[in-house]
């Protein structure tokens, strides 16, 4: 998980104030908030979803705002739009940009032991902690095997399954599905080789750990964050303590 920084909400394209004012009268709004102020503004009848989508993956640099895997694009089947407060059918929680991010389908059909991110939490309040936390990420831990966990045993619970809590418990998130332990655990192999191969197959050189350090804390030149950005930076930093 990684702290989001919401931005402004989007600003409609001409085919978008286009669609609005064929369903409202008087003057059409021309951006996010003013369509929100409208009577009779519902979240499912949104005129301009693929915008809205467009503008959180960019301002989430491309990544799930739960598991951090990479969102290519936009639309069914690539991603969805998550409330982090649930939905009440009320424009001040269902269309407020800064309750809304971008998701990744976690395995949506799949049964619930195999769902995960927003897919598994459904329309449950996550309590301990969103990615909309400023601390969000000092709150995490990640194992060298690609697992999550926490020292704080509320923000685990909702985090990941835990049978020591019950053999069936299920947590919000699921962040220790197996294809996201594997996908972290590769995404570190590859960052561990490419080091290696910079030392000529010695130890790693502490500024080349360093270097790496600053390319996973920052976009790239399209405004990406690398894929698992936050676990590679996790495991980086505990090799220059």
């Amino acid at each position: 998980m990684k702290y989001i920084q919401k931005g402004p909400p989007p600003v409609f394209s001409k085919n978008c104030v286009k669609k609005i004012t064929e369903k409202f009268s008087g003057k059409p709004p021309l951006n996010h908030l003013k369509y929100r102020r409208l009577n009779g503004a519902t979240y499912d009848d949104y005129p301009c979803p693929e915008e809205w989508s467009k503008v959180l993956l960019e301002e989430q640099g491309y990544l799930c705002a739960f598991t951090m895997m990479r969102i290519e694009k936009t639309g069914l089947g690539f991603m969805k739009r998550a409330h982090i407060l649930p939905r009440n059918k009320t424009p001040e929680i269902d269309l407020n940009h800064q309750n809304v991010v971008a998701v990744c389908m976690g395995n949506e059909g799949s049964e619930k032991k195999d769902q995960y991110a927003d897919t598994r939490q459904g329309n449950k309040p996550l309590q301990f902690i969103t990615p909309l936390h400023r601390n969000c990420e000092r709150m995490i831990r990640y194992r060298e095997d690609g697992q999550v966990d926490s020292d704080d045993k509320n923000i685990r619970r909702e985090l990941v399954d835990d049978s020591l809590v019950h053999p069936k418990h299920y947590s919000l998130l699921n962040l220790n599905h197996q294809s996201l332990i594997d996908a972290r655990y590769a995404a570190w192999g590859v960052v561990k080789r490419e080091l290696t191969n910079l030392a000529k197959g010695g130890d790693w050189r502490l500024q080349d750990i360093k270097d790496y350090v600053e390319k996973f804390k920052k976009r790239d030149s399209e405004g990406r964050f690398k894929e698992f950005c936050c676990f590679v930076l996790y495991r980086l930093e505990k090799k220059l303590k």
